[in-house]
C-alpha cells in the first residue's frame, strides 16, 4: 500500500500521505480565517476612529479672522445682510452670530461645542483675553503632513507643515488676506476650537513649517501634537 492513504478515524493525527497536507490545509485556512478576523476588526476600528473624528470635528484648523475684541464686545452684523461671497467676507457676521459672541464666557473651562468647518466659528483666544469671529475654515487637519514639538525647558512650541494641497490652500487665503483691512489681514490658528494664534499676514504663504503654538507647557504641547496627529483623517 502506498503511503498516500489518509489518516483513519482511529489516527486523529493522521499518518503519512494525505493526513498530513490536510493538516497544512487546515492550519493555512485556520491562519487565513484568523487574518480575515484581523482585517475585519482593523476595519471597524478604522471606520470608528473616522466616525468619532466626523463627529468631534477637526483638531486644527485655519480660518480667516473676521473681527477681534476683548469679552464682552458687540460685534454689529453687516447691514444690508448679504450671502457672503468668500471665507473673508463679514457677511458671515449674521445676527444668530454676533449673539453667540455675546453668549460667549471665555472664562469657561468647559470644552467649545464643535463648528462645523463650512461655518463661521466664534471663539476665545488661549488666554481668553479677546474674542474672534472666524470664517469659514480654509486648512484642516486632512492638509497635516508633519507635526513636531519644539521643547525649549519646561515649554515647548507646535511646528507643522502641510501637505501639497495644503499649502495651495493657505496661499489662497493668506494671498486674499493681506489687502484686507485689519483684522481681516489676519488668519487664526485654532486647536479644538480655541485660537491659539492669529498672526497677521504680511505676505502671501510659499509653504515651509509653520509654528501653531508657542510657549506651552510642554505636557499640554504633547497633548496637543498628539491628537492633531490623530486626527489628520
Amino acid at each position: 500500500m502506498s503511503d498516500i492513504q489518509g489518516p483513519t478515524v482511529d489516527d486523529p493525527i493522521g499518518s503519512p500521505g494525505l493526513g498530513r497536507p490536510r493538516r497544512w490545509a487546515m492550519t493555512v485556512l485556520a491562519v487565513a480565517g484568523v487574518a480575515v478576523v484581523t482585517l475585519v476588526v482593523l476595519i471597524v476600528l478604522r471606520s470608528m476612529v473616522s466616525a468619532n473624528a466626523a463627529a468631534d470635528g477637526w483638531a486644527f484648523e485655519i480660518r480667516p479672522v473676521l473681527a477681534v475684541g476683548a469679552p464682552g464686545t458687540t460685534f454689529t452684523a453687516p447691514s444690508p445682510t448679504a450671502s457672503p461671497t468668500d471665507p473673508n467676507d463679514p457677511a458671515w457676521i449674521t445676527p444668530q452670530v454676533a449673539s453667540q459672541v455675546t453668549a460667549l464666557d471665555c472664562t469657561s473651562t468647559a470644552a467649545p461645542e464643535v463648528t462645523p468647518v463650512d461655518q463661521p466659528l466664534v471663539a476665545c483666544s488661549r488666554d481668553g483675553s479677546e474674542i474672534y469671529v472666524l470664517g469659514p475654515a480654509e486648512v484642516t487637519g486632512a492638509a497635516l503632513e508633519s507635526i513636531e514639538t519644539d521643547v525649549t525647558g519646561s515649554t515647548a512650541g507646535i511646528i507643522v507643515t502641510l501637505t501639497s494641497a495644503g499649502n495651495t490652500a493657505l496661499a489662497t487665503m493668506t494671498t486674499r488676506a493681506v489687502s484686507q483691512p485689519a483684522p481681516r489681514n489676519q488668519i487664526a490658528l485654532v486647536l479644538d476650537g480655541c485660537v491659539m494664534r492669529a498672526p497677521m499676514v504680511a505676505e502671501p504663504s510659499t509653504g515651509g513649517p509653520m509654528l501653531i503654538a508657542a510657549d506651552l507647557p510642554r505636557a499640554e504641547a504633547s497633548t496637543a501634537a498628539t491628537r492633531m496627529a490623530a486626527r489628520r483623517g
